[in-house]
């Protein structure tokens, strides 16, 4: 069954801009077209009117979405071909590790009009420094939420008040519940680090309902900050690269380095963070 699966590659954090645009050049892929040309040049919507003839052909897809526009594509993966196709420019700026042999440049700015934007050089440059002062300061406000979650994550070390031997108690019936009587694999395991959601000029947008759709199992847990939610579900992944399972790894749109959601494809299983 033909099935799009959206996600994010980067995202806006409260470390800046955060990415995970390397892995389409990892060399994994059979062929990696990369986009390149400014803003307004099209990339998108080539994108866009490709994915839309794989979908007719019967083609599964996963679409990634712009973090700074979450109506426009930033990339699409076939994977019953090992194909990508990415934006290759700022803020991830991508270029040929294996130049012929695994990517080609598509360069959609051999198509705009440069007489046209000469013309309107002095609106073109005012909006790109406005656009960057935004950035600058939305990224300050991500960055003051961030440490305010990290310090009532503090308070609650602190004060000693989460029952660390339950909790390790809860992280290991549930690793017994999912992993108990999964046999370790034996071919070397695949790692993915993505978003499934992004703040963006949008607002919140999150894409898990597109990611589990194929999950049989799905273990929600939920929790205030500091109540060791990350905690488990890190203990759950352990357990399944332990045990050499392919594993998608999808990190917090504020913070990075925590992990909201893994998915084991082949068991078909998806540990959430729910809160």
């Amino acid at each position: 069954m033909t099935r799009i699966r959206k996600m994010f590659l980067g995202g806006n954090t409260g470390y800046g801009f955060y990415s995970f645009y390397e892995q389409v050049v990892s060399g994994e892929s059979a062929k990696t077209y990369i986009l390149k040309g400014g803003p307004g040049t099209g990339k998108s919507s080539f994108m866009r009117q490709i994915a839309v003839q794989l979908l007719g052909y019967g083609y599964s897809l996963e679409e990634y979405y712009c973090s700074s526009d979450s109506n426009s594509l930033d990339g699409i993966y076939i994977p019953s071909l090992g194909v990508f196709m990415v934006d290759g420019t700022a803020p991830h700026v991508i270029d040929p590790k294996h130049p012929g042999v695994v990517e080609s440049v598509i360069d959609l700015a051999d198509y705009w009009d440069e007489i046209a934007l000469q013309h309107n050089r002095d609106a073109v440059q005012a909006g790109v420094n406005r656009s960057s002062f935004l950035f600058r300061r939305a990224y300050a406000y991500l960055r003051l939420a961030r440490e305010l979650n990290d310090e009532i994550e503090s308070y609650i070390r602190e004060l000693g008040a989460l029952d660390l031997v339950g909790l390790n108690r809860v992280a290991a019936i549930t690793i017994q519940e999912l992993l108990g009587n999964a046999s370790p694999c034996l071919q070397p395991a695949r790692e993915r680090h993505l978003f499934a959601s992004a703040i963006t000029p949008q607002g919140l947008v999150n894409h898990l309902p597109t990611l589990v759709a194929g999950s049989t199992t799905r273990v929600l847990i939920r929790g205030t900050a500091g109540t060791g939610r990350t905690t488990i579900i890190s203990k759950v992944l352990a357990a399944a690269q332990q045990r050499n399972y392919d594993v998608e790894v999808y990190h917090c749109a504020l913070d990075p380095e925590r992990i909201d959601h893994v998915l084991i494809p082949k068991l078909g299983i998806t540990i959430c963070n729910a809160s």
